[in-house]
Parts: C-alpha cells; structure tokens; sequence
C-alpha cells in the first residue's frame, strides 16, 4: 500500500487498525462460551414451558368444556377436574373461572349444594374482567332461579347491543322470557341456540320444561328423547328419568318407561361401588322415584303413586309435577277434594305451569265447580301470546256439563270466531244433541247425526266424539249401535297411544252407560249383556297392561 493511500484512508479506519489487540485466554474464552449457551439454554427452557402450560391448559379447558356440556352429574364431575386443573397451572385463567362458575350452577340444578360456589366463581370472573359467554350466562342464571329474570333480560339484550353474543347467551335470554310467560319468543330463541350448538344439553332440558309447564308434555318427551339419545348422552339420568315418568303419565305402553325404570334401578346399585362412573344426582333420583310412582298409578296402584310422590318431594320439594301425582292417585279413587286440594297445592307452587293450572281447571270443572272459569279467565288474562279458541271451548264444556245449554252454545260459537279446533264442531253438536233431547219423541236425531257427521269429516280419529254418539244410541235404546261407536272409540283411544288412565276410565264410563241404560225390557237385557261384555273387556287390557308392566 502507497503512502499516499495510507494518508487517504480516515482516521476513524486508521485509529481501528493502528489499537493493538488484547490476547484472549483460552479459559476465558471457554468461559463466555458457556454463558452464552447457558443464557440461550434458559430461554429456549423458559419458552419451551411456556408453550407447553399452554398448550396443556388449553387441552385441559377443552376438554373440560365440551364434559360440561353433556350434564348428567358424572360428567360435570369430570369436568371440573380439569377445569381445576387450569386453575392448578394458572389461577386466574378467564376461560376456566367462568366455565366453573357455570358448571357449579348446573351442579346446583342438579340438586348439590354449590349455588354459592357457582356465585363465588362468578365473582371472580367479574374480578378479572373475564370476557366469557360462560361468566354472562351464569350470571344470568343466577338471577332468573333469584326471581329476577326482567333484569337478567334487560341486562343480556344490552350484551346482545354491544355485539356481545353467543348460543349460551341466547339460550339464557330464552330463560328469562320462559320464566315471564313468553313461551313462543323463547322456544324460537333457544331452539336457535341449539342449533348452533347442538352438543349443549342444557338447551334441551330447558326446552323440555317449557313444553311441560305449557300442557304440552309429549313434546317434553321428544326433547329428553333427542337427549339419551346414543349420539348424545345416554348416560343422563336425569332426562332418563323424567323421560320415563312422562312415558307412563302420557302413553298407552309401560314397555318403554319400565324398561327405563329398570337400568336407573341398576344403575343405582352400580353407584355403590363406583360412584365416580354412576353417581346419580338428587334430582335425578327424585325422578326415578316420580317416575315409579307413575307406573304405579298406570297399574292402578294410587297408594304405591303417593308413596312415591312423597319420597321424591323429598329429593325436589315443591316441584309441580310431582305434586300433580299426589293428585291424580287422589281423583283415581274419587277423592275429589283431596284431588282438588293437592292440584291447587301445586297450582300456587309453580305459577307459571300453566298445564297443571289447566288440569285443576278441569277437575273443578268436571265436580261442577264454577271456580274453574275465574282459573281459565286468569289463564286467559295473562296469555301475553296469541290467543285462540281453547278458553272459550272450555267455558262451552263447563256450561253443557252445568246444563246450561244456551250458555254453551254462544261460547262455542264465540268460539269459532277465534279458530277451526274441531273441538268447536263437537261442542256444537253436544248442544244440538240437548237442544233435541229435550224433545222426547219429537227429537229430530237426523238433525242430531248431521252435526256429529260434520264433526268426524272434521277430524276423522276423534274418540271422544264416538264415545257420546254411543250415548246418543243408548238414548234411543240403540244397543248395537250403541255397542260399535264404544268399539270404534276404543279403537281410537288405542290409536292415538292414549294414556292408560284415560283408557281404564273411558272402560269404566262405558261400563257405567250400560248399567243405567233403560227402555224396553229386551233393551235392557240387551243392555245387561253388554255390560258384562265390557267389564270382560276392561280386564282383558288391563291383564294385558299388567303383563306389559
């Protein structure tokens, strides 16, 4: 290199060049070696674990969640293992503070004592701000089993307004509105939620319930039917018992409901030495018992029903349904008071079961008790949905059976003005019937059979219709013919899967209608025969159900 260029280069460049260099040990240079890969090992270890608690409270969560969602008790036990465990690895993990918060609410459903765990939990997904579907809902619940679901409404709209939604919020909206009344607009919701996520078995004990408190308990059937199913969870015990128990109030076969009854019972003795895999909760075992209880009064065992309403009021007190059974073993055994009492008992239990204030309604009515309209009235009063025929086509019923003919016939036709039931037809041929009875041998019967004719081509399986042409016939000393629309609405009733208490009763009715029949001494004879005919007929069913059961 010149020196000229030497004299160029910058002094910077030169200063660099020209500082002589330090000798390094050997031993030093090891030395930082070391703690750079110390310093590199420590960060890949403290990384690597970080991705790995991670990873293993996410699987945990998981896992935890979608156990939740099958809620029979052995699975909300499993999930809150390892929701806890979440906890164990970071005790302020939103997402499984607020799934314990909900899954200590449905414990508590269940019939454990964890409302107050569920509202701790609660507390502490608020404390952390936690931005979960779960914390929302569950605080929700809280409110609605509180008496408060106006404000649990008010408070999740304003979710919903904030963008803030999820099937779980729905599915607690769709609560709020059962518990006002608002049947429809809640079915609409939580069907919906359920659709979306369909593995939440919450829904549809909900949406079971609903059906329930509005009459309509063969759709509660089908719901806890779509809940054991195999692809769903079998194993829940509470949908499997109050499954059974509706199976024998609402249906004609014992088959299914014993059947039920049977693995519940096994199951039971199973719990005994692995309650970690069969463990049955209290309300699950109140069903049991209530749904024993409705196969004994099926069977025409009233003292064996009441026997087992008590010892399930024991594990569910005060829960409408079950008190409805202590009333019907009553009214099996003509105790009409103690019926009536016991349904009114339940009555002011569960205000919003509208289906049980219906029935008590119709066993005044049927003891002649004007007090079942000021029930139907208030019924109708706080119907916040769309109203139809059915309040009037009771308050016509309650006047044919008061005798009150002129009465009846301008509610049937008030209403027909709301609706098309068939109902209205029959109603209206009823008073036709009357009208001409009164008649005595002038009675024009044509007239009479045009009436009921319009109401069959109406509705072509309609036994009830059949059973009071027979008594038309009985009127007319028509036997035979008296004889064949019994037959032909036995056949019906059979048809429609009636319930074998209505099917026993209707047994006993036509039973009953043939001993009081009069007239000439043939048709009296005549009659006579029948009667035994249909009281060989009665116990052939029920050897049969018997069998069955």
């Amino acid at each position: 290199m010149s020196t000229q260029q030497g004299e160029a280069m910058p002094m910077t460049e030169r200063a660099e060049q020209d500082t002589p260099r330090r000798a390094m040990s050997f031993g030093r240079f090891l030395f930082e070696i070391l703690v750079v890969a110390a310093l590199l090992t420590g960060g890949m270890y403290l990384y690597r674990n970080h991705i790995m608690t991670r990873e293993k409270k996410l699987s945990l969560f998981i896992e935890g969640r979608n156990t939740l969602k099958r809620n029979d008790l052995v699975s909300l036990n499993r999930a809150e293992k390892s929701l806890t465990a979440v906890l164990d690895l970071d005790r302020d993990d939103p997402a499984a503070v607020s799934a314990l918060a909900e899954l200590n609410f449905w414990k508590a459903m269940h019939g454990l004592p964890t409302l107050d765990k569920a509202k701790a939990f609660a507390d502490e997904a608020d404390r952390i701000n936690a931005e979960r579907s779960d914390r929302f809902a569950t605080r929700a619940y809280l409110k609605i089993v509180e008496g408060k679901a106006p404000e649990a409404e008010t408070e999740l709209r304003a979710l919903l307004e904030r963008d803030i939604a999820a099937p779980k919020l729905a599915h607690a909206l769709g609560w709020a509105l059962m518990e006002q009344g608002r049947y429809d607009e809640a079915n609409r919701i939580i069907t919906q939620a359920k659709e979306a996520d369909f593995s939440n078995l919450a829904m549809s004990l909900t949406l079971a319930e609903m059906a329930e408190r509005r009459g309509k308990e063969r759709t509660a059937v089908s719901h806890l039917r779509g809940i054991i199913k195999d692809s769903m969870n079998p194993n829940h015990a509470w949908a499997r018992g109050w499954l059974a128990a509706l199976l024998a109030k609402n249906y004609g076969s014992l088959t299914e409901p014993a059947r039920h009854i049977q693995e519940l019972r096994q199951r039971v003795e199973e719990a005994k030495s692995a309650p970690d895999t069969y463990a049955m909760s209290p309300r699950a075992m109140a069903m049991l018992e209530w749904a024993e209880g409705e196969l004994a009064l099926a069977m025409g065992n009233a003292d064996g029903a009441r026997a087992k309403a008590a010892e399930a009021q024991k594990l569910a007190p005060n829960y409408p349904p079950i008190m409805t059974l202590t009333a019907r073993a009553d009214l099996a055994q003509k105790k009409v008071k103690e019926g009536i009492a016991a349904y009114e008992a339940a009555a002011r239990e569960g205000a919003q079961y509208r289906g049980i204030r219906w029935a008590l309604a119709e066993a005044k009515s049927r003891d002649l008790d004007d007090g079942a309209l000021a029930i139907v009235d208030e019924l109708e009063k706080t119907n916040v949905e769309a109203k139809g025929p059915e309040y009037e086509i009771f308050r016509g019923e309650h006047d044919l059976r008061k005798g009150n003919i002129e009465e009846a016939k301008n509610a049937f036709t008030r209403a027909a003005e709301l609706g098309n039931d068939p109902a209205i037809l029959f109603g209206l041929a009823k008073v036709t019937f009357e009208e001409e009875k009164k008649k005595g041998n002038k009675a024009d019967l044509e007239r009479v059979g045009e009436a009921f004719q319009r109401t069959i081509d109406r509705r072509s399986t309609y036994p009830e219709a059949h059973e009071y042409m027979a008594e038309i016939s009985l009127w007319n000393y028509a036997m035979e013919a008296a004889d064949q629309s019994f037959k032909t609405a036995e056949a019906q009733y059979k048809r429609v899967n009636a319930p074998i208490g209505e099917l026993v009763a209707f047994y006993d009715r036509t039973i009953a209608a043939f001993g009081a029949a009069n007239g000439p001494r043939p048709a009296k004879k005549q009659a006579s025969e029948l009667q035994a005919a249909w009281t060989a007929r009665k116990q052939s069913y029920i050897d049969t159900i018997l069998n069955e059961g």
